[in-house]
């Protein structure tokens, strides 16, 4: 053990001597937060503005998907005004959250954010993963919320083992499912609850995302920014995002490559995050995909992000099969999407790549 040692996160930084952690900051959407021996000492708020005017990001790889909205539509108009609940989760629900913001404004839903609520009647959560044994502690945690709600919407997402939500649903639950496999298991649950197959909000998402109108980003999400760069700081035409959390599967180590990483494992969000820290990760997560010209992953939404950027995606499954599944319900018809049973060893490399994370991080530091 060395005398000295500092640990990164993506949430913060700690300094240990002796293997006793003496300093940590904390990176926050709100602020940066300082504390020696686990007591706060200092705490700075700033925020960072970006826009379009200054970003330049190229949009010419970015393909939006044609989708059929009607179901989803439908309920939201007939909801009235709603509160949104963004999914408490890595980047890839922070895709997720912006794409489904950009469809509440395009259709011109009357929605409130959670942190501006004061009325829960109506509730709309966001889409993603959830719904499964291993995040059980994360979903139950919403259920004294949805006690108070007369209506609960769940934007599309995988269910699996998830008994203690199905205990609680009733006639005031709408349920959209991302993959057949989630529908099948709800359905079979015979609850009272409305269930629809549905498609990934994310694939909803437009190429204005790309175009910030004056983005208000915070110390955690310039912390992110700086903790991705080193793993980009080579050229590589084939981009590694491989999972290693719990719903990993075996897969070979890569270690040719430098863009070998968890992506989605950067940065995150929670149901207080604020808009603009939701569309900055979301631009970051495809300026990130779009350094390389084809994609390896077994993160569904680093696999959504590449679809949206052009890339060749080659999709590895998840423990419980929540990529497979989505493959079958949303993605099959496209000819750059390939489902792979084993570790792909003959990969196509085509098309081109931006500079686009580039220019987010030459303006970032710029800023600080």
């Amino acid at each position: 053990m060395g005398i000295f040692k500092i640990k990164e996160r993506t949430s913060c930084r700690k300094f240990y001597f002796f293997g006793i952690m003496v300093y940590c900051i904390r990176y926050t959407e709100s602020c940066l937060q300082h504390y020696l021996f686990g007591l706060p000492i200092f705490r700075k708020r700033k925020f960072f503005v970006l826009d379009d005017n200054i970003l330049h990001l190229d949009t010419s790889s970015f393909h939006s998907l044609t989708l059929d909205d009607y179901n989803i539509l439908n309920e939201l108009q007939n909801s009235g005004k709603f509160t949104y609940i963004p999914n408490s989760g890595n980047l890839g629900d922070m895709l997720i959250a912006a794409a489904t913001l950009q469809f509440f404004d395009a259709h011109h839903l009357p929605y409130v954010m959670y942190h501006e609520a004061t009325s829960f009647d109506t509730i709309v959560y966001g889409g993603g993963g959830p719904w499964v044994s291993d995040y059980e502690n994360s979903y139950t945690k919403l259920f004294p919320i949805f006690a108070k709600a007369k209506k609960i919407i769940i934007l599309p997402s995988s269910f699996y083992k998830c008994d203690k939500l199905i205990n609680i649903l009733d006639e005031r639950f709408v349920l959209f499912c991302r993959e057949k496999q989630s529908y099948s298991y709800l359905q079979a649950a015979e609850t009272k609850a409305k269930i629809i197959l549905d498609h990934d909000m994310a694939l909803r998402m437009r190429k204005d995302i790309l175009k910030p109108d004056n983005l208000s980003i915070s110390y955690a999400d310039v912390h992110l920014v700086q903790m991705i760069k080193p793993l980009l700081s080579g050229q590589c035409d084939v981009g590694y995002f491989l999972r290693d959390d719990c719903e990993k599967k075996t897969h070979p180590t890569v270690r040719n490559c430098k863009s070998d990483m968890d992506l989605s494992a950067f940065g995150g969000g929670s149901y207080l995050s604020s808009r603009d820290h939701i569309f900055f990760s979301a631009m970051l997560m495809l300026s990130v995909v779009d350094s390389v010209k084809t994609v390896v992953t077994d993160r569904l939404h680093v696999g959504i992000a590449s679809v949206l950027m052009g890339k060749n995606v080659y999709l590895l499954d998840n423990s419980y099969k929540k990529i497979s599944n989505v493959y079958e319900n949303s993605l099959k018809n496209l000819d750059n999407v390939f489902m792979c049973s084993d570790f792909p060893i003959d990969i196509t490399i085509e098309g081109t790549s931006s500079s686009n994370f580039q220019k987010i991080n030459t303006l970032i530091s710029s800023l600080i």
